[in-house]
């Protein structure tokens, strides 16, 4: 027998028993309901009847725990979704959004977790959630404001908030959206060399280009030695994807002839490599040798 099948036949001997107390805990039979359960291919539908609406909604939370354990997402969204929509119960709903959100439902999870804020529309799972679903819909802005005061509240519990709010996004919605929401960021909340180093990393992992060099701009312009460092880094790295070496050189050498990091210095004897300057690369990779003996990437 299939899991689904066997997980099927489950679900059905749970509700069984869960509707016979529900029967002997009522003085009156309802009127029964039939409802259908998800199945397998080729396999006929089960037919269930309910005593009540409170029978009918406890059926759909059991069957989509036990999908929900067993990994099967869609098929417990399902079932939470009809207790959810039947009940308008926060805490069902809750569950209904977290399912869908991790199955990429996000029509779905938006309706839910709208539902589940009635409650306690300050709570901060519900401001977590509401963000990543808004980033993902493409909502920034709105995304951006769940963000500020998550990491307030973040910040306030004596942990690092922007390090949080960061992480829950890049995770979640993923490098895109986490750009487009700290653009944003770096444009009205916080404009600091930190924060502008951030959004151009993220643009570089998606190759955008221009956001890239432009946050790198906007770091060297307000930070110190160490940012505009960092950030010359970064413009190289955008011209080498380019394939314009001389000009990455370009940008590395005055950094690279001062600099105590030796990333940097690696990073520049690399593209006189990659410019064929082989001569004029030894002597830094003999230097860079010299303090990093056991590095084997510098000794090749």
């Amino acid at each position: 027998m299939s899991q689904a099948s066997l997980l099927q036949r489950l679900i059905h001997s749970v509700v069984i028993v869960g509707m016979a107390s529900c029967v002997l805990a009522t003085s009156s039979f309802v009127c029964a309901e039939e409802v259908n359960t998800p199945k397998a291919a080729s396999e006929a539908p089960i037919m269930l009847s309910f005593s009540s609406a409170q029978s009918r909604n406890m059926f759909h939370v059991m069957a989509g725990e036990l999908y929900r354990h067993n990994g099967m997402l869609t098929e417990a969204l399902e079932h939470y979704a009809v207790a959810a929509m039947d009940t308008q119960d926060p805490a069902i709903a809750q569950a209904a959004a977290l399912i869908a959100i991790e199955a990429g439902d996000n029509v779905s999870a938006e309706k839910f977790v709208s539902q589940w804020a009635t409650a306690n529309p300050d709570s901060q799972d519900i401001r977590q959630s509401r963000a990543i679903v808004r980033a993902r819909a493409g909502e920034y802005d709105k995304a951006l404001e769940d963000l500020v005061w998550l990491r307030d509240a973040v910040d306030k519990e004596g942990k690092r908030g922007f390090e949080y709010i960061l992480s829950l996004l890049t995770a979640e919605a993923g490098p895109e959206a986490s750009l487009e929401v700290f653009k944003r960021y770096a444009a009205t909340v916080d404009k600091s060399a930190s924060v502008q180093l951030i959004v151009a990393n993220l643009a570089l992992s998606v190759n955008s280009f221009d956001d890239a060099l432009a946050a790198a701009t906007n770091a060297a312009s307000v930070g110190n030695d160490a940012d505009s460092e960092q950030a010359a880094q970064i413009k190289a790295k955008v011209l080498l994807r380019q394939e314009k070496p001389q000009d990455a050189l370009a940008v590395l050498e005055p950094y690279a002839k001062k600099t105590k990091d030796d990333d940097i210095k690696l990073d520049y004897a690399r593209t006189l490599i990659l410019l064929d300057r082989r001569a004029d690369a030894m002597p830094w990779f003999k230097q860079l040798y010299e303090s990093q003996p056991d590095d084997d990437g510098i000794f090749y």
